[in-house]
């Protein structure tokens, strides 16, 4: 319930850089490549190290994201539902590392409280919600 809740109340846009590399993956996939169509033909320069923020100049085009490519694979089929599927994708890999955590923490440790605990500090006092 708490994913359902999270991807019907979040809206719509882009809330960190890391978002729109990763969505700049999965476009170049839908587009049957590794680099971002639209880009090729340009003229080599530095506003186009936006998509490799270690590179000092772009020294040819089109441009390839700085991103591990196995995230377009597994979004592809979310990004069918536009930015919402991929806010659901984001939203179940939260709730599964929490309840990763939950079930790894319950089994090691000695407390009751103590799964309950390091699932909540993961969701609650993390960069995990971010994403």
């Amino acid at each position: 319930m708490l994913g359902v809740a999270l991807v019907a109340t979040t809206l719509p846009g882009v809330f960190t850089v890391d978002e729109t590399h990763h969505i700049s993956t999965v476009v170049a996939l839908r587009h049957g490549r590794v680099t971002l169509p639209g880009t090729e033909g340009l003229t080599p320069s530095r506003e186009l190290a936006f998509f490799d923020p270690t590179a000092r100049s772009v020294e040819k085009t089109p441009i390839a994201p700085n991103v591990p490519g196995l995230y377009a694979w597994v979004a592809l089929p979310f990004s069918l539902f536009g930015v919402r599927g991929l806010f659901a994708l984001n939203t179940a890999s939260f709730l599964a590392a929490i309840a990763l955590v939950f079930f790894y923490t319950r089994s090691q440790a000695s407390q009751s409280w103590s799964p309950w605990l390091a699932a909540a500090t993961l969701a609650l006092a993390s960069y995990s919600i971010e994403y």
